[in-house]
């Protein structure tokens, strides 16, 4: 708070009404700085989110409530700011006066801004306005207009009041001390209109509530009177109300609720804090004072806990997270390099070159040991040449599925061309992966074909390689478990893990030959070049993501039998 001399006794801060120890006020000063941090923290995570919603999606950031609570942030992220600012900044300078005031307007700004969600559901549900576009026009102005008649009278004080001379306390002791004993007026004119728009929010919940149990009574009774003749029990047709109301009942009416019970939960004991002051001039108990610290100081972490929970962000982060659990961890693979054809794996990113890298997997293979492949003799080639055992470099890459069937190959061709001039001459595509070393393993037949396959395998590499396998880690120790049955039917598109952990590769684990078998065809791309290529295309274009989900159905089962007799294995 202040730089406290030797010869200040405990009591060096007291007023006419705060008569607490000077330990006391530091305790009330940490909690500041602490609280303040943490909402500030908070508050960049909200304003971080939404900005990347409105660059990436932003259709789903185009809803009124979202941008309420973006500019309800900015506003916390400077309260939280200064709120640290002047717990360090001495004496009753410009500075401290015009900090004071700008916190006074965020707090009314913020207490606005949340009771506008509140306000434009209820015109938008209950008033049934058509014009919904032209609301939003008028919220803002509105809002702005009312937050500066908020603050006119701390503005006035602060112009009419001359200097006080308090070189050696903080700012943060001038406002919530001082100010509160002798400058009452702003501090109930504030707390006025904060609790104003609370009235109307709690107005606007009522007024949702009545208006979805007349709706909820008038569906139940034409659903009697159209299933007058219906098996269904009146309990069971209670229940199908009931579910068909508690979507709207908790987009509607918790809302309302939920958004302005922020600014009064945050503002409720600085209030009567202030009423005590005023009233009966005594002074008041340490821990109402504490709560009021404690609540005004996390209005950032109670509006990003509102902001969180927002079904159209849940949305949103559900399928974000799903996104990035099929990009790092089902599609996640390691390809070996050849030191003379292949970039370093260690490399950030890989250019993009005119050929491929064909890795052929045998067609007939048995493991001894679960340590070393038997020799291979292909038609019309000499048998393969074991190499040394040792370790070879890998790469991490995404493996993408395509399904070459008669009704979307010309589309794929067509997407595939987008991507790199390789020309795909070949009928099954294996995936590239480590063998795990279990002993326990059995081990396929040697003499059985491998059925023809229409699917493709194509390995971008990613932009980051060490941040993926990162990432691929972390999803896979921390991330959702998959079920065993999800786990068996997407043994060709996604990839299989064993105790969480990926093997390496040595040379033996994968003979190479030149024979013109079916193989895995690496496309050494950049994930820049991929993204580019996404924006190029139409609507009506193939996506990476939408071809394997749509196409998974039709060419699993011939894609899992394949898998399960090339004697390859997944990462």
């Amino acid at each position: 708070m202040v730089t406290f001399a030797t010869t200040w006794d405990e009591h060096a801060f007291q007023t006419s009404v705060f008569k607490y120890t000077v330990k006391e006020f530091v305790a009330l000063r940490q909690v500041t700085l602490a609280l303040s941090s943490l909402s500030l923290v908070f508050s960049t995570m909200i304003i971080a989110v939404y900005i990347y919603m409105l660059m990436r999606h932003r259709k789903q950031a185009n809803r009124v409530s979202l941008r309420c609570v973006f500019l309800c942030s900015v506003a916390d992220l400077l309260n939280a700011t200064l709120s640290i600012c002047i717990t360090s900044q001495k004496g009753d300078s410009q500075f401290c006066r015009a900090s004071s005031v700008i916190i006074e307007f965020a707090n009314i700004w913020s207490a606005t801004l949340l009771t506008l969600v509140g306000l434009n559901l209820v015109l938008v549900f209950v008033v049934n306005v058509k014009r919904r576009d032209l609301l939003e026009k008028f919220y803002y102005p509105c809002a702005v207009a009312y937050t500066f008649a908020g603050v006119a009278v701390p503005i006035q004080q602060q112009v009419e009041t001359n200097s006080r001379s308090f070189e050696h306390y903080s700012c943060w002791y001038l406002k919530y001390v001082e100010d509160r004993t002798n400058n009452i007026m702003p501090w109930m004119w504030c707390y006025a209109f904060i609790f104003f728009v609370n009235i109307i929010a709690v107005c606007c919940s009522i007024m949702a509530m009545t208006k979805l149990i007349r709706e909820q009574r008038f569906v139940e009774s034409r659903m009697h009177t159209i299933n007058a003749n219906s098996e269904l029990t009146d309990r069971q047709l209670n229940k199908s109300v009931k579910q068909q109301h508690s979507n709207v009942f908790s987009k509607v009416v918790l809302r309302c609720i939920i958004y302005p019970l922020v600014p009064f939960q945050v503002n409720i004991f600085g209030f009567i804090l202030q009423m005590l002051i005023t009233a009966t001039k005594k002074t008041p108990s340490y821990t109402l004072a504490m709560l009021d610290i404690v609540f005004s100081c996390l209005e950032g972490v109670f509006v990003a806990g509102v902001f969180f929970t927002d079904p159209a962000i849940t949305s949103f982060m559900g399928s974000m997270y799903a996104g990035w659990y099929e990009k790092y961890v089902e599609q996640y693979a390691l390809v070996p390099q050849d030191d003379k054809k292949a970039t370093p794996a260690n490399s950030p990113s890989l250019a993009l070159c005119d050929s491929s890298q064909t890795i052929k997997p045998p067609t007939t293979a048995a493991v001894i040991d679960n340590q070393n492949y038997l020799g291979v003799h292909y038609p019309h080639t000499t048998p393969s040449v074991r190499k040394p055992c040792g370790k070879i470099k890998t790469v991490a890459m995404r493996r993408l599925h395509f399904d070459t069937n008669h009704n979307s190959m010309a589309r794929q061709h067509q997407r595939v061309r987008q991507l790199s001039t390789i020309s795909f001459e070949i009928t099954t595509l294996l995936p590239i992966a480590s063998v795990p070393r279990h002993h326990d393993q059995q081990v396929p037949s040697a003499a059985t074909p491998a059925s023809s396959s229409t699917g493709r395998d194509v390995y971008v590499p990613y932009q980051f390689p060490i941040f993926a396998t990162c990432f691929h880690y972390m999803l896979t120790c921390f991330g959702r478990k998959r079920t065993a049955d999800s786990t068996a039917t997407s043994s060709t598109t996604t990839t299989a893990h064993k105790h969480g952990a990926v093997d390496t590769f040595t040379s033996n684990d994968i003979p190479f030959s030149a024979s013109a078998s079916r193989s895995s065809t690496v496309i050494v791309i950049t994930e820049e070049r991929f993204k580019q290529d996404e924006q190029l295309e139409d609507t009506a274009a193939i996506d990476f993501y939408t071809t394997t989900n749509r196409d998974y159905d039709q060419s699993s089962s011939t894609a899992c039998h394949d898998s399960n007799t090339m004697n390859t294995h997944q990462i």
